[in-house]
């Protein structure tokens, strides 16, 4: 596979997710889902594109706080290649959960255009400027109809971050599983990455960089 990477410029009015990425309809650390929420009544824009040795995907997504439980989000991407703009992909979620000081549940269901439906468990405990994150998802994809013997794949995450006046340094580890069958079969695939991300003094405007 080709490397690829991604640079954001985010517009964020109420300066919140200050230290997550939302290139995918939610919070995240690369793609490692936050069991943070959007607050109520605000609303994060990010405008971005991934640069890969063939492609070039632009992409905008929108996250909403709905209330203190409930955040909606949906991202489009339009990937181009050097024979031509091929299908929209896009993504369609909800997340709900409950916070404290410290601690952060939630519960993330999403459908995704080229990956099916996605749901699954988050969490994150808070301590100061540094932040640990982990999820769970099980993902359910098309196979000649939905509801009908149905694809089945695992994955998991883990994520570390640290912000410091306006810039935040994100690490992130994550595993998915090949097709999950009735005889139980793993094939795990190991993945990590950094995510770094910048607000951009006296503006609402952040920068970020994924990898």
């Amino acid at each position: 596979e080709a490397p690829s990477a991604t640079v954001a410029v985010y517009l964020d009015r109420s300066i919140v997710y200050r230290s997550l990425s939302v290139l995918s309809g939610t919070g995240t650390t690369g793609p490692v889902i936050s069991g943070t929420l959007m607050p109520p009544s605000t609303m994060a824009v990010s405008l971005y594109s991934h640069f890969g040795e063939d492609t070039l995907i632009p992409g905008i997504s929108c996250i909403a706080g709905i209330t203190r439980n409930l955040e909606a989000g949906a991202m489009a991407e339009i990937p181009v290649t050097r024979d031509g703009t091929s299908d929209i992909d896009f993504t369609l979620s909800v997340k709900t959960g409950f916070a404290s000081t410290l601690h952060s549940v939630a519960l993330y269901l999403a459908y995704h255009h080229s990956e099916g439906v996605i749901v699954g468990p988050a969490y994150e405990l808070r301590a100061g400027p540094v932040s640990i994150g982990i999820n769970l998802e099980a993902s359910i994809r098309d196979n000649g109809g939905i509801l009908y013997k149905p694809d089945v794949y695992a994955a998991g995450g883990a994520a570390f971050r640290f912000f410091y006046g306006p810039a935040t340094l994100g690490l992130w580890i994550r595993t998915e599983t090949s097709l999950v069958t009735s005889d139980i079969v793993l094939d795990d695939q190991l993945s990590a990455g950094v995510m770094l991300k910048l607000i951009i003094p006296g503006t609402d405007l952040f920068i970020s960089g994924d990898g």
